[in-house]
């Protein structure tokens, strides 16, 4: 059954963030911080009247389980189907958020880098690729009923060396997520 969330629709996405982190790249002053990049990209992607039609919302911190009872894995932005996920109005499924979710989904986790500290940058994306990872394992492996699409957008605000960019996507690549890297351009 389609519903919506489909290769082309995460084509659509990647489209949508690379507007605004190309945007980002060439007005400073637009992405002062990650607040900022989830903002822009949610705003544009609301702009496509497709997601509405297809019944899909769009969600910033959306909570997926982390284990049998607790929730806590909570990427960026996720786009999900309304019949994706159910709210109680007792607020008692899992925790206090009140809701549940099955289905498929697209997640993203983003990341703005100001600075050169390799180290914490280089943990900190590898954190965001294992929770896409975790996610997808606890909620999407067992059945292959349902589609998950998940990326980590990196927009960088000071150039990264080319070896360091090639670190990164070996990380993604070992984790089998898309990584969507923003560079800022030599000079």
């Amino acid at each position: 059954m389609d519903n919506g969330i489909t290769q082309e629709l995460f084509d659509q996405v990647h489209s949508a963030v690379d507007i605004i982190c190309k945007r980002a790249l060439s007005e400073p002053k637009l992405v002062l911080t990650e607040g900022d990049l989830q903002s822009w990209i949610f705003s544009e992607l609301v702009k496509d009247a497709t997601l509405s039609h297809k019944g899909l919302h769009i969600h910033c911190h959306f909570n997926y389980l982390k284990n049998e009872t607790k929730l806590g894995n909570i990427p960026d932005i996720v786009i999900i189907p309304s019949n994706a996920y159910d709210i109680d109005s007792n607020g008692n499924l899992y925790n206090q958020k009140g809701y549940t979710v099955w289905g498929d989904s697209i997640a993203l986790e983003l990341k703005l880098i100001r600075s050169h500290r390799k180290d914490g940058i280089a943990s900190a994306v590898r954190k965001d690729l294992d929770k896409l990872k975790s996610i997808r394992e606890r909620h999407y492996t067992k059945s292959r009923v349902h589609s998950f699409f998940a990326a980590s957008v990196i927009l960088c605000r000071r150039r990264l060396p080319d070896e360091y960019i090639l670190g990164l996507r070996s990380a993604a690549e070992e984790r089998e997520i898309p990584i969507w890297i923003y560079n800022m351009p030599n000079g």
